[in-house]
């Protein structure tokens, strides 16, 4: 049984359509990385899956579980996280009470702003070891306004693990990164995140693509156009076509 199985998949806006009909397995293990052109589809894809789209068309089904159109509260409980490509975080809080707030709106059916001395020290303890886990523990009192960009798109990374997730969706995790900042999220992913859950990753930097995917999908105008090992599609003449204007192959560019 597959991990998703997409059927007829449709998202329009207006008279765009973003997500055209797509039909899509998704196995339970390995990276996968979707790729294509701006206004693909890419993230549009990512909040179907994840419930921050109602389709016009098709059904998402997760283990054997039709998912479609719950709102994301059910579908976190599945045990399906994921980032954003923009963080949305407390700045003026700090990187530890992120997490905990994290922690702490997952509790029970309703966010609990206050806690019990027990609860309060097990999600204490709880953020801390998330924060370990990506490598922020050391700047766990920082205000969110004192930490680099990069930091923030760790912290954000962090904010996805409050949920013990079995399927991680990352929306360009890499975008705005230094080059030593894309090699420690690249680390995460590749040292961490890849031997715990399944991973699915929007990203543009090719060279991070083809680096630590299993296999990776390429849409264009809605469709999916092909899916394969990274090896494939850097050989493949559609995907040069429709993704670089046919100017330059992508083993150029990994």
């Amino acid at each position: 049984m597959p991990l998703f199985s997409i059927q007829n998949l449709t998202k329009r806006f207006g008279s765009f359509v973003a997500v055209n009909n797509v039909d899509l397995e998704i196995p339970e293990t390995g990276i996968l990385s979707i790729i294509g052109p701006n206004g693909a589809g890419k993230t549009t894809l990512f909040n179907l899956l994840t419930g921050f789209f109602l389709p016009d068309a098709g059904r998402v089904i997760f283990k054997g579980q039709d998912i479609t159109g719950q709102p994301p509260y059910e579908i976190i409980k599945h045990g399906i996280s994921r980032s954003f490509q923009i963080t949305s975080l407390f700045q003026e809080m700090t990187v530890l009470d992120n997490v905990r707030i994290g922690i702490q709106s997952h509790l029970g059916d309703k966010f609990k702003l206050f806690l019990n001395f027990q609860e309060n020290r097990r999600v204490k303890q709880e953020a801390l070891n998330i924060l370990d886990r990506v490598k922020l523990v050391d700047n766990r009192m920082s205000l969110v306004t004192a930490i680099s960009h990069g930091d923030r798109k760790i912290l954000d990374l962090a904010l996805a693990l409050t949920t013990d997730p079995s399927v991680l969706l990352l929306d360009e995790p890499m975008s705005g990164l230094s080059i030593q900042e894309r090699g420690k999220i690249t680390r995460l992913i590749c040292d961490d995140f890849a031997k715990n859950m399944k991973l699915i990753i929007v990203e543009h930097d090719m060279d991070v693509v083809f680096s630590i995917s299993d296999e990776i999908l390429v849409l264009n105008q809605g469709r999916v156009l092909v899916r394969g090992a990274p090896a494939e599609i850097s050989r493949n003449q559609a995907v040069q076509e429709a993704y670089l204007g046919g100017e330059k192959c992508l083993a150029e560019i990994k």
